[in-house]
């Protein structure tokens, strides 16, 4: 980053180049950007914000809602060696707020960082409601959250540990407990009401293991089991009855899943027992499919 001067040539190469914004004024990506940048540029990262040109020529990510920052430097992610201007801006760019982490979820910035871009996030098969948090853990710690918003790809940041070093050991402090080349970070969504649920994720494009500068592209599944199907066959049937009073009568210890999808009376408790008021709810629930 440094102060504005306004236009510039750049010489891009193949692969990372860290760029600045020469302009005093942003711009969004498909105003700031020329076409043969706009053709040859795959990528844009900046601190905790990206964005990924898709197959259609457009941008998603948080990137493409902000665009460019005067005076704001990023990393481009170029297929070729090029040489480009900025468009000069035409017109005053709105740059709008991201939400406000809460700080429950917060998280320091860090040189090392990579994200996310979420395609498709679903829970027991519906989407995501506007103001969930899709979180990203490295074990017990919050390396990156950001909000959801309907209809678009989110790009969620997971930072890296900072290297140590002597002259600078705070840096090291601030990020400590976060990834380390080669972790696979852990995905939940804190929704509005106040449920928290792991999610699956499913490798799109990429690889999920955190390295100090990339991308992946994945999608977030979560399928709750169906409560009584004891057998798992995706039904609820006469199997399932023979195999809770197997259980009702068997002297070894009940796993934690034969709980969850046993123990349903009352209201699915979860009070470890499995009894003849489950068989009989059991029994409702398949007179009631």
């Amino acid at each position: 980053s440094g102060l504005p001067t306004g236009s510039v040539e750049y010489a891009v190469h193949e692969g990372n180049n860290f760029l600045s914004y020469s302009y005093s004024q942003g711009q969004s990506l498909d105003n700031a950007l020329p076409v043969n940048a706009a053709e040859n540029i795959s990528y844009i990262y900046g601190e905790g914000i990206s964005a990924i040109k898709l197959d259609d020529g457009t941008w998603a990510g948080t990137l493409a809602v902000i665009g460019l920052e005067a005076g704001t430097g990023y990393w481009f992610g170029a297929s070729d060696n090029f040489l480009f201007s900025y468009n000069t801006p035409s017109h005053e760019h709105h740059i709008p707020s991201l939400p406000q982490v809460p700080v429950s979820l917060s998280y320091n910035q860090s040189t090392e960082q990579y994200f996310y871009f979420i395609k498709e996030a679903n829970i027991n098969n519906a989407e995501l409601s506007y103001g969930d948090w899709i979180v990203a853990y490295n074990q017990d710690v919050v390396v990156g959250a950001r909000q959801y918003e309907p209809g678009m790809i989110i790009d969620v940041p997971i930072m890296g540990s900072y290297p140590y070093n002597m002259d600078l050991p705070e840096l090291a402090y601030l990020t400590a407990g976060y990834c380390q080349p080669g972790d696979v970070p852990t995905i939940k969504i804190h929704r509005t009401t106040g449920e928290v649920v792991d999610m699956d994720v499913t490798l799109v494009e990429g690889a999920l293991a955190f390295s100090g500068r990339g991308h992946a592209i994945v999608e977030l599944f979560n399928t709750a089991p169906l409560i009584g199907d004891l057998t798992q066959d995706g039904f609820i049937n006469i199997n399932d009855i023979i195999y809770m009073i197997n259980l009702i009568f068997s002297e070894i210890s009940l796993s934690e899943q034969e709980i969850q999808l046993g123990d349903i009376f009352p209201y699915n408790d979860l009070d470890g027992i499995i009894n003849i008021f489950d068989i009989v709810a059991l029994v409702y629930i398949i007179i009631e499919q």
